[in-house]
């Protein structure tokens, strides 16, 4: 039997799903509070995961890096994801342009860096 602990491409895989489906989720979730914008909400998905898709791609490769145990790995993976879609709510709320999203982008990236890391001693 195959077990996801045992495979790092399977856990990239399954990070890389939940991740789109989480954009998009969060995209549609807006579309019906807020009602529609200018662009669908499946575009702004795309667009919102295209600008922060660096940030599972770090936690795929601190992953490998610092090598936590499977326990942990499991936490910091869904961490790392409700505080990406925890960001981009937050962006797109407050209506963000590119420069400070890129910025969030960047120190979340860091971030993720820096606690899978935390985790690896």
């Amino acid at each position: 039997m195959m077990a996801v602990e045992d495979h790092p491409v399977a856990q990239a895989v399954i990070l890389a799903l939940l991740y789109l489906v989480g954009v998009e989720a969060v995209m549609f979730a807006n579309e019906l509070a807020m009602g529609p914008s200018d662009v669908p909400w499946a575009w702004m998905g795309v667009l919102w995961g295209a600008l922060f898709a660096p940030t599972p791609i770090v936690a795929v490769v601190a992953a490998v890096l610092f090598a936590p145990p499977w326990r942990a790995l499991r936490m910091l993976y869904g961490g790392s994801l409700v505080a990406t879609f925890v960001v981009i709510e937050l962006l797109w709320l407050s209506d963000s342009h590119l420069g400070p999203a890129v910025i969030a982008e960047a120190a979340l990236s860091i971030a993720v860096l820096f606690i899978f890391r935390h985790y690896a001693d």
